[in-house]
């Protein structure tokens, strides 16, 4: 009789801390970790304002609205009728993603192109890959990717001719 009492409480105690340790597991993922954050002061790296003034100065604002910084996963989505496991895993692909600049109709917002400004980090196998995954997913979504290199200045000629060579203008 103790045997089984004993058994039937260790088996009680050991459902609620599972059920306690689910719990905490749930709340912790909601709540910030304190000091964990910091605030980074600027949106854009210094080499991402310089050219963003050179950027809006270069292309018509009745043509184009310019935003920064924004996830692939708020240009791009996941087909639908994939597998979840598939789906879910896509959908965390893009998620993690951000495009430097993207280029939008500034009455409707659609979007014209994304621009990718690319310093010597592109070098690395890890970026490349990056960037190979973002050219073949933008280019499957037919959005043209303008890349430009990293330097200290540019010129508004520079710009538009690439933006306009990327719509074949």
């Amino acid at each position: 009789m103790f045997a089984s009492t004993t058994l039937i409480l260790t088996g009680v105690f050991l459902v609620l801390a599972i059920i306690g340790a689910i719990f905490l597991k749930v709340l912790g993922k909601e709540k910030p970790i304190q000091g964990a954050y910091v605030n980074r002061m600027t949106l854009m790296t210094p080499a991402e304002q310089e050219f963003y003034r050179v950027l809006r100065s270069s292309l018509p604002h009745d043509h184009y609205q310019i935003y920064s910084k924004v996830r692939m996963a708020d240009i791009v989505d996941v087909q639908k009728g994939l597998g979840k496991k598939l789906r879910t895993s896509a959908l965390n692909r893009i998620t993690s993603k951000h495009v430097d600049f993207l280029l939008c109709n500034p009455n409707d917002s659609t979007i014209h192109a994304v621009v990718e400004l690319d310093d010597l980090s592109h070098n690395r196998q890890s970026q490349k890959r990056n960037d190979a995954f973002k050219n073949e997913t933008f280019a499957a979504c037919g959005i043209p990717v303008i890349r430009f290199s990293v330097k200290p200045s540019y010129t508004p000629e520079e710009i538009t001719a690439q933006v306009n060579a990327a719509f074949g203008r």
